[in-house]
């Protein structure tokens, strides 16, 4: 009995990450637009240094690259608890 409770939390646990990693694909997403909005000049704003539009561009895209490559890993994780009956 203990064992499917544990099962069973593991189905939810794994569920929440899935949603979270969907948000977080959403979020970057809705950067896409505001980077394309961004002008070309970096600059000073009272004291703050912003990146250049580039600099952001090559950073949305590293962030997309390893949310990739995180629900690659998660699919084969998912593949091999749904082979296993999700036993822990």
């Amino acid at each position: 009995m203990q064992v499917q409770v544990v099962n069973q939390h593991a189905v939810v646990k794994y569920r929440e990450f899935e949603w979270a990693m969907e948000t977080v694909r959403e979020s970057l997403e809705a950067t896409e637009r505001l980077v394309n909005g961004m002008s070309d000049q970096s600059g000073r704003f009272q004291g703050w240094q912003v990146p250049t539009k580039k600099e952001v561009q090559e950073a949305r895209k590293k962030a997309v690259a390893l949310l990739d490559g995180l629900r690659r890993k998660a699919k084969e994780f998912e593949a091999e608890l749904l082979s296993r009956g999700w036993r822990v």
